[in-house]
């Protein structure tokens, strides 16, 4: 009898140990990030762990403490742990939190000051017609929106970034965001639902009023994540401009590889072309590989290609034109190096490079056909979300926009110099000018 209750002793120390551990594990989390929200699930779940660690291993009655009874015990206590787990992790839209409060920031929408009219065409394009032959783009890249109760935290720190240090302050007509929208990755989001935080996005974007547009990241529709493209583009649907919304999207495709690509045209109060904006999906990985990066594949550039080419025979001049994606090309890398090397092909525009170049490992000949073409005159991405500069390589301007991350990298929150946004403003015939917001 003595043996017996020395087990059961034994045992319920053995599961105040387990608590007591994840309790540290937790306080040194929060010790360590400076942050107690993040991990706040441990808490709740080391609680049901206990209580069923108790009600399952601890023995009823001596009958039962024979050791097929235990090992079906400890099975169950195992697979019980397993679903909990599991399900913490894909615990998706079910939060039930306020999250709300922080899309309502401000007392009314923003008006844009430079756009005349917008005009969706049949082909998918959109028009964009100027008042006077200006129009202010504001660049936002790496939102990384996770939309759950661990990214709370985080997710207002971001959209209060945008909202209180960069629109207020730039002011824009129109707004891209150039990929990664959102961020789905259960072991920091805890959880695989990429739709509600896109949804969380939208409704922000609506609430501030100004035409946005975006490009897809390598995040939106990761391996585990709940929804595929084409659910996540029929969700965008009620945010569109053919449906009220400000959200420049188009459901008619050209017929080329990626999740979604586009083209806005910039026009002058006089119906000439001032800029054309191309909106192309960089992809996102190339294998099973998180590191290895997809990239713009060869039926893209040729669309981006014929596009310019007939933008030039109606205009009857070569057109000026920008790229909009989300993955760095090669030579974002070579003009860096090039930089460095004093090369009089290299010249820093502004901003700092803090972040390696996270490009794809294949060069798709892009840069090469921007080049060939002479028509684009600038390329903005993101992706690395500590770079902001712009360098001026070959003629060309590369542009790694300002991030908004506070959640991906570690610690990214309490840092600031990256954060923000880049603004270009397109001036008449096709003359532009660049700034950062906030200014520092």
């Amino acid at each position: 009898m003595k043996k017996e209750q020395k087990k059961t002793h034994r045992e319920w120390l053995t599961s105040l140990i387990w608590l007591i551990v994840t309790l540290t594990v937790y306080a040194v989390s929060v010790i360590v990030l400076k942050d107690w929200t993040r991990y706040l699930f441990i808490l709740p779940l080391a609680l049901i762990f206990y209580l069923l660690r108790l009600a399952i291993l601890l023995p009823l009655s001596q009958k039962e403490r024979g050791r097929g009874n235990r090992l079906a015990r400890r099975v169950i206590y195992l697979v019980l742990c397993v679903v909990l787990l599991a399900g913490a992790v894909l615990w998706r839209d079910s939060y039930g939190l306020p999250l709300y409060p922080y899309l309502t920031v401000g007392s009314s929408p923003f008006e844009p000051q430079n756009i005349a009219s917008i005009e969706h065409e049949a082909d998918g394009r959109f028009i964009i017609r100027t008042k006077n032959d200006t129009l202010k783009v504001l660049q936002l890249t790496d939102l990384h929106i996770g939309g759950t109760l661990s990214t709370y935290k985080q997710d207002r720190a971001a959209f209060e970034s945008i909202y209180f240090q960069v629109i207020q302050e730039a002011q824009p007509d129109l707004i891209i965001i150039t990929g990664d929208l959102v961020y789905p990755i259960p072991l920091q989001s805890l959880s695989a639902d990429n739709r509600t935080p896109l949804v969380y996005v939208c409704d922000f974007m609506e609430k501030i009023g100004i035409p946005w547009a975006f490009v897809y990241g390598n995040h939106e529709t990761e391996l585990l994540a709940e929804y595929d493209a084409d659910e996540l583009n029929e969700t965008l649907t009620a945010y569109t401009f053919d449906h009220g919304g400000h959200l420049l999207f188009s459901q008619v495709q050209p017929d080329i590889y990626g999740r979604y690509n586009d083209l806005i045209e910039v026009r002058n109060a006089d119906g000439s072309l001032n800029e054309a904006l191309f909106l192309l999906d960089s992809n996102d990985y190339a294998s099973l590989d998180p590191t290895d990066y997809d990239s713009i594949h060869a039926d893209q550039i040729d669309w981006y290609r014929r596009t310019v080419e007939e933008l030039n025979a109606r205009e009857g001049y070569t057109v000026s034109s920008m790229l909009f994606f989300h993955i760095p090309l090669p030579e974002f890398e070579d003009a860096y190096q090039a930089l460095l090397a004093g090369s009089p092909e290299a010249e820093l525009l502004f901003g700092e490079r803090r972040d390696g170049c996270g490009c794809a490992d294949k060069n798709s000949g892009l840069f090469d056909t921007v080049l060939e073409l002479g028509s684009t005159k600038a390329i903005f991405c993101g992706h690395d979300h500590l770079n902001d500069a712009g360098i001026r390589y070959q003629g060309v301007d590369l542009i790694y926009g300002r991030s908004i991350d506070n959640l991906a990298y570690p610690g990214i929150d309490r840092l600031t110099d990256q954060r923000g946004g880049t603004m270009v403003t397109l001036l008449p015939r096709s003359a532009y000018e660049y700034a950062l917001f906030p200014k520092r």
